[in-house]
């Protein structure tokens, strides 16, 4: 059984801090053979946050895991 996961960053801004979802990844294979995938980013760049609207730059160090759902 296959199992993803939410990956993204949490907002930089103070009064914010809402969680911004980057993508998911797969966390257990489907089938014997299936590649798990590992999140990796060298630079995520500048990420808009939907609720406040404020731009920041986000790196590895910045990755979060999300439940499902948010």
């Amino acid at each position: 059984m296959s199992e993803e996961r939410s990956y993204g960053v949490e907002c930089k801004n103070a009064e914010c801090h809402t969680g911004i979802i980057l993508g998911s990844y797969m966390t257990r294979p489907q089938r014997g053979g299936d590649l798990v995938s590992f999140v990796v980013v060298k630079k995520a760049g500048l990420v808009k946050c939907p609720i406040c609207k404020k731009e920041y730059e986000y790196d590895q160090s910045d990755i979060r895991e999300f439940p499902k759902g948010v």
